[in-house]
């Protein structure tokens, strides 16, 4: 018996590896594949599956678990019929419980937190290494510009790279840094550029900045466990659309919480006036949203603090039935 963990992307390996390296050293055997080609078809095998819910490559298993990466991925998967081929599904926080019971009611649910979070969660204040090592202007605050895959990548409603970082980069901000999502062609365009950063850990800039800018990127969710204040770009111009990215087809119960909206700062149109003025008040008045910021950090994460060891209990229940 083995426990695989496959995925599409090499990328996840640094999300996936300290779970395997747990089952390890408790005695389990570990595989992990990565790529276009694997199916899996093994009744003596537990298949672990994250990013691109690729349930249907998995002909036969012991149990097939699916545990996402990331916060966004998480949001959508009431659009992926996929999610209802998995037998169990690791789940972050009550929020999304909430959800994938109302969509996939026949997936069983381990409701044990999101490891990839403990990091951020014990991690000191980084303003002074940032200062330091991007040689930053100490008197000014620090702005991390974080979106999401960008419309260069697909045509998905999210991202606001290739319309925003153009008039972010013209502002004259003296100490804005960007972190585009790795995935983003658009992003690697810049790559190079000052204050431009890919294949960087993302929580030191969010560790240590004062401000931070987004779109519908899991970055400003996991932010909430350091309280930053956030603004939050709207790629549409209009709040309608870009609550129902996420509920377009379905009929859900209206929790604001569910469509990724709980509001965690202000809500701006992709406009340099609109962004200047929204830059001024969130640094003046950080604290204006922190409600809202408190609110969604307590429906995002279960056992903050401890959920590695939680993800990996979970695992092994399910071996153990």
């Amino acid at each position: 018996m083995k426990i695989i963990f496959a995925t599409t992307s090499e990328w996840h390996d640094k999300f996936l590896l300290p779970i395997a390296e747990e089952l390890d050293k408790l005695g389990y055997e570990t595989e992990q594949l990565r790529g276009a080609d694997w199916e899996i078809d093994n009744p003596n095998d537990f298949v672990i599956l994250s990013y691109q819910i690729d349930t249907v490559r998995v002909r036969n298993s012991k149990a097939t678990i699916l545990m996402e990466h990331a916060v966004s991925p998480v949001k959508s998967m009431c659009l992926h019929p996929q999610v209802g081929l998995a037998d169990y599904v690791l789940v972050q926080g009550k929020v999304f419980s909430k959800w994938l019971l109302q969509c996939h009611p026949r997936v069983k649910q381990i409701k044990c937190g999101w490891h990839r979070i403990e990091k951020l969660n014990s991690m000191e204040d980084t303003h002074a290494d940032l200062i330091s090592k991007y040689n930053l202007n100490p008197k000014e605050p620090i702005i991390v510009y974080c979106p999401t895959w960008d419309t260069a990548v697909k045509d998905i409603h999210c991202g606001t790279m290739d319309e925003a970082f153009p008039i972010l980069s013209q502002m004259n901000i003296p100490n804005l840094l960007t972190i585009p999502h790795p995935s983003c062609p658009y992003g690697h365009q810049h790559k190079g550029e000052k204050n431009v950063f890919f294949e960087l850990d993302s929580y030191d800039f969010i560790a240590g900045c004062d401000l931070i800018i987004g779109d519908t990127s899991s970055l400003l969710v996991e932010s909430t466990i350091k309280n930053k204040p956030i603004i939050q770009l709207n790629k549409w111009n209009h709040l309608d659309a870009f609550i129902t990215w996420y509920a377009e087809g379905w009929e859900l119960e209206e929790y604001k919480e569910l469509y990724g909206l709980f509001q965690l700062g202000q809500i701006v149109n992709i406009d340099k006036e609109a962004i200047s003025k929204a830059i001024d008040f969130a640094l003046s008045h950080p604290d204006v949203f922190k409600l809202n910021r408190d609110y969604w950090k307590s429906i995002a994460f279960y056992n903050l603090g401890s959920s590695l060891n939680t993800t990996v209990k979970g695992i092994v229940q399910i071996i153990n039935k």
